[in-house]
């Protein structure tokens, strides 16, 4: 069901509004997973029928459950300096709390969607395939 049925997700404040629809967990060709998108804070369900609704609510807890199981959670500290860099749709993450008493802490995010870098990758890749074959025989003639 977390498969199938498609969920909005939102995060808005004063100068962004994002607006995904997915579903929660995200398959491949292969009908593999392929991504997790999950965010109880920012997830809006369809209007779906009593029956259908309790049983995603189900499902939607018990993800929700594994996800808080600590076995399946690894900690670590990051060192000053050091960086870590993920897959948002693959990686499922968070930070714990901390006594701001002990120190300051420094945490940057930067969020990159996949669209834009392939996106770019691709019309690089066009741009360089045509001027290849523009400027290879004008260099080949230099050369003769």
């Amino acid at each position: 069901m977390l498969a199938s049925v498609s969920v909005k997700f939102r995060f808005a404040d004063a100068e962004t509004e994002l607006i995904a629809r997915r579903t929660m967990i995200e398959l491949d060709h292969q009908k593999r997973p392929k991504g997790v998108h999950y965010s109880p804070r920012l997830d809006y369900l369809p209007l779906m029928d009593a029956f259908t609704t309790a049983a995603f609510h189900r499902a939607r807890r018990r993800l929700g459950e594994l996800f808080s199981d600590s076995r399946y959670e690894m900690r670590f500290r990051l060192q000053p300096g050091e960086l870590m860099m993920f897959d948002n749709n693959r990686v499922l993450h968070g930070r714990t709390e901390y006594d701001p008493n002990e120190g300051r802490r420094h945490l940057q995010g930067c969020y990159i969607d996949l669209d834009g870098p392939r996106g770019r990758y691709k019309a690089l890749r066009r741009k360089l395939a045509t001027g290849i074959a523009t400027i290879g025989p004008a260099v080949e003639a230099e050369h003769e």
